[in-house]
């Protein structure tokens, strides 16, 4: 064989191998990355899945506080209800709502929707003098309105819910 011929066939293998590299190119079928494994690793423990019998976790229930101001008279009413059932304010000192009252708040306060119309827009003016103030406070959530002839039934029907629950107890 004649010398250049060597250096001609050394380049080209060294130039293959160079090009077989990170930089790039392709790669000669012995260097190929091995295929990616078909064995699956250990498998874990399923998780549990919700299932339709067992109801979504409750938000925690850290009592309702309803204050009703205004009125002809001027009221200025503040009932609360502590997260096991007490009620006070007003003549309903020291009463306790009746089991079926409280489970009935804690899922109005609790509802996706007492939040909602906590975001809605309350007019500046309502239009009436002698409405009552309400406003029904939840934790974080404030739902506030003004009752001119029962629209708030309409406009804010959980809180408006929340508020007769507490007045019947507080008056009975």
């Amino acid at each position: 064989m004649r010398p250049w011929t060597v250096v001609i066939v050394a380049a080209l293998f060294a130039a293959g191998c160079a090009s077989s590299g990170e930089g790039g190119g392709a790669q000669s079928p012995d260097r190929a990355e091995p295929a990616p494994s078909t064995e699956s690793p250990s498998p874990s423990p399923p998780s549990p899945s919700p299932s339709a019998s067992q109801p979504p976790p409750a938000r925690a229930f850290p009592g309702v506080t309803v204050l009703r101001t205004g009125g002809f008279a001027g009221v200025n009413d503040k009932y609360t209800v502590s997260p096991d059932g007490a009620l006070t304010g007003g003549a309903a000192a020291n009463r306790k709502l009746a089991p079926t009252d409280l489970t009935r708040l804690r899922a109005l306060a609790t509802a996706p929707a007492l939040a909602a119309e906590a975001k809605r827009r309350v007019p500046a003016d309502p239009g009436c003098r002698d409405g009552f103030n309400y406003s029904v406070t939840v934790g974080s959530v404030q739902v506030s309105g003004t009752d001119c002839g029962g629209n708030l039934a309409q406009e804010t029907p959980t809180m408006w819910k929340i508020v007769q629950l507490i007045e019947k107890a507080a008056a009975s």
